[in-house]
């Protein structure tokens, strides 16, 4: 950013790699910038005129900054020297339409936070354990989209073992205890008691086979697009349904359509289920 400073190099160029030598913007006023980038694909925009549109080539290599390829990354500002006072305001970012986001590392359970009704949460070989023993929830906290999704498809890679009652809450919001007030279950349910097996919308749409069984992965689908949720299982549809005007479950007044976070379930002692590849892409 430099619209008055010694540096030729001026405001809406890519630093030494596509540089600009007129800033399109004076000082002592706001601008926007806007950065884009896709795939090896980096378009800068100020106030909406492009200043900036390059790619990537094949084995690009820039002398004295080997570090400056595309990748991945946060985000940082820059304070330059003494004299120089920038202000930012309004920082945003949003994700490209179609990109596919990891919610869990395989690792450990940061960007998730457990009720606190105790320790049902765990990792083993890659995945999330629910084990009911105590009943909790453990909630998407992480900072991607500001963990408030709307319309979205989500995807986990799930497992139960024999008798177990799960489910994948959407929409809903982190509560300290109790069952989740806000938002939907896709239940996760073979063999456990529960009539409302695996596939279902619980409460609202439920399905009375599980289409899948114990002890092998399987692939939920979660699809919400305004107010209609599609729910599939190895891509197979269980659930197509839009919420009607007026829509109240008695009992239940929080299970509406609006927007939230993921949630998984640890459901009783009994029932022990895996999570893995855990991925959202947020959709217009």
């Amino acid at each position: 950013m430099n619209a008055t400073h010694g540096d030729w190099k001026k405001s809406g160029g890519l630093y030494n790699v596509s540089d600009v030598r007129r800033s399109p913007v004076p000082d002592n006023e706001w601008w926007k910038y806007n950065i884009r980038v896709e795939g090896r694909r980096v378009v800068v925009k100020i106030n909406g005129k492009v200043t900036t549109d390059w790619t990537q080539p094949d084995d690009f290599i820039l002398k004295n900054n080997p570090g400056r390829l595309l990748g991945s990354g946060t985000i940082a500002f820059q304070a330059h020297d003494p004299k120089s006072i920038v202000h930012f305001k309004n920082v945003r970012i949003k994700p490209l339409p179609d990109s596919w986001v990891s919610l869990f590392d395989g690792k450990s359970l940061t960007g998730w936070k457990e009720s606190k009704e105790g320790k049902s949460f765990s990792i083993v070989d890659g995945a999330i354990m629910a084990k009911g023993d105590p009943k909790g929830h453990l909630y998407y906290t992480g900072n991607y989209n500001l963990n408030n999704f709307e319309n979205f498809e989500f995807k986990v890679d799930v497992l139960t073992k024999k008798g177990a009652n799960g489910g994948v809450y959407f929409h809903t919001k982190y509560q300290d205890g109790g069952w989740p007030e806000m938002g939907f279950e896709a239940q996760v349910n073979a063999t456990q008691g529960d009539w409302k097996k695996g596939g279902s919308l619980y409460n609202v749409v439920n399905v009375r086979e599980a289409p899948v069984g114990d002890d092998k992965w399987w692939t939920y689908h979660i699809i919400v697009k305004n107010k209609r949720v599609v729910l599939k299982i190895d891509d197979k549809t269980t659930v197509d349904w839009t919420q009607p005007d007026g829509f109240e479950l008695k009992g239940n007044t929080g299970r509406k359509i609006g927007s939230g976070t993921f949630a998984f379930q640890a459901h009783d002692p009994g029932s022990v289920c895996y999570f893995k590849n855990v991925m959202v892409k947020v959709t217009e």
